[in-house]
């Protein structure tokens, strides 16, 4: 599956979400929560450095 770009849309339901984590070398897969009021919360992760979520896997 590809994942869907934060840029270009954000998950419409609430829920657990695998996401794509851009790195200084690439990319890495992590788990997060997702709510309308928060954002992307990660499940046992923590962003380093310059590492941000750069999209999540639609669970359809």
């Amino acid at each position: 599956m590809e994942y869907i770009n934060l840029k270009d849309k954000l998950p419409e339901d609430e829920g657990k979400y695998q996401v794509n984590i851009r790195t200084a070398h690439g990319h890495r897969e992590s788990n997060a929560i997702w709510t309308p009021h928060v954002g992307f919360v990660l499940i046992d992760d923590s962003l380093v450095d310059d590492e941000f979520i750069e999209g999540w896997l639609s669970s359809n």
